[in-house]
């Protein structure tokens, strides 16, 4: 095993020439220590102050290994704290706090957040004698909850699900529910999907299943939602409508997942061939997918003869667009990021180092939602 000098020495070196690779790894390490220890926040802003004292200490005595040593501690301890932040911290009325594995039956309004998506049960299932029906889902903004003869405010996201497709809502209607609200189930079995922590890195502790859309769902409203994020979510719903209408069944679950990233337009029987064969990563948008459409666009742009500092402007903003449009999930964040920094190396005729890009990256993924690295 090294020594811990040397590996200090050895990020020293490294951070010459790629300086934000250390501070990516420190980063990364503050991360993974909070994920398996849950370490108290006090403890790592602590810890984090503390080492900033000591970069101001050491900077004024010139230790320059010192003082890096210990801004690399720091951003260890506030990567620590920002991830427990986002998991375990919340307000008091967060609606999470009020839920547990046994349904209840309430009543909530909220706000979609998302527009609805249909996750489609195969047709033919030998294990089941009743088929199960097509499910809609979608995220929803909680505001109040029904209590006590009263409507007693609350905040947080909420998972909704209902047995039926939700053609007529759409993402930013303001809507009223009647359903059984629980905490999301953990795993009855040792190595299956834990499906509570992954809601829990998006910062969901609570679901809502609607079982009759005609008495459940009630739309108090219809808002023009004007933010970057709702117009998103809205083209991004008016896509997944317009390949379901415009391709065949078995088709257009694949087509969704391929270009908007939603693969729970599919159903099990369609997973299958990709688990089967390993070529599963297809249907996951990253690097690749940005690639080949950033090839095509600059060919276009050949062909009508764009000036290359429009082009390369243009494709970058483009890009952008599309991994936040395709969901914003941490390969096509990282990548569209990748891509944004060559962009600017090349405008501004510098040398984009790619380790030092990859880091970058890296950071900005990690400053928007932390958990995005599990």
């Amino acid at each position: 095993m090294s020594h811990p000098s040397t590996i200090l020495s050895e990020l020293l070196a490294l951070r010459r020439y790629a300086p934000l690779v250390p501070i990516a790894l420190a980063a990364g390490l503050g991360l993974v220590l909070d994920r398996v220890f849950s370490l108290p926040a006090v403890l790592s802003l602590a810890l984090a102050i503390g080492s900033i004292a000591l970069v101001g200490v050491f900077l004024r005595q010139q230790r320059e290994a010192a003082m890096h040593g210990a801004s690399w501690m720091a951003v260890m301890a506030l990567a620590a704290a920002h991830h427990h932040g986002w998991r375990h911290l919340y307000a008091a009325d967060e609606i999470g706090n009020f839920v547990t594995e046994e349904p209840l039956l309430v009543r909530l309004r909220g706000v979609l957040l998302s527009e609805p998506t249909v996750q489609r049960a195969a047709k033919s299932d030998p294990w089941r004698s009743l088929p199960r029906p097509d499910r809609a889902w979608a995220l929803m903004r909680a505001d109040a909850v029904w209590s006590d003869a009263a409507w007693k405010p609350v905040r947080g996201q909420v998972r909704l699900s209902v047995d039926e497709p939700m053609s007529e809502l759409h993402v930013g209607d303001e809507v009223e529910l009647l359903g059984w609200l629980q905490a999301p189930l953990r795993p009855l079995n040792p190595g299956e999907l834990h499906y509570a922590e992954r809601l829990l890195d998006q910062r969901i502790r609570a679901e809502i299943h609607v079982r009759k859309t005609a008495l459940g769902i009630t739309r108090l409203q219809r808002r023009n939602e004007t933010s970057l994020t709702a117009m998103l979510a809205q083209v991004r719903g008016w896509g997944q409508s317009l390949l379901a209408e415009s391709l065949p069944e078995a088709q257009a679950g694949v087509a969704v997942a391929l270009l908007l990233g939603e693969s729970s337009a599919m159903t099990q029987k369609e997973w299958e061939p990709y688990v089967r064969t390993g070529v599963i990563h297809v249907l996951a948008i990253s690097g690749q997918h940005l690639v080949i459409l950033s090839l095509f666009l600059a060919m276009v742009l050949r062909v009508f003869d764009v000036r290359w500092r429009s082009g390369v402007i243009g494709i970058t903003l483009f890009l952008l667009l599309y991994a936040l449009l395709a969901g914003g999930r941490p390969s096509v964040m990282r990548a569209a990021v990748m891509v944004a920094v060559f962009a600017g190396a090349v405008l501004l005729r510098r040398r984009a180092q790619l380790a030092n890009t990859y880091a970058f990256a890296f950071l900005v993924v990690l400053i928007g939602q932390p958990t995005d690295l599990f």
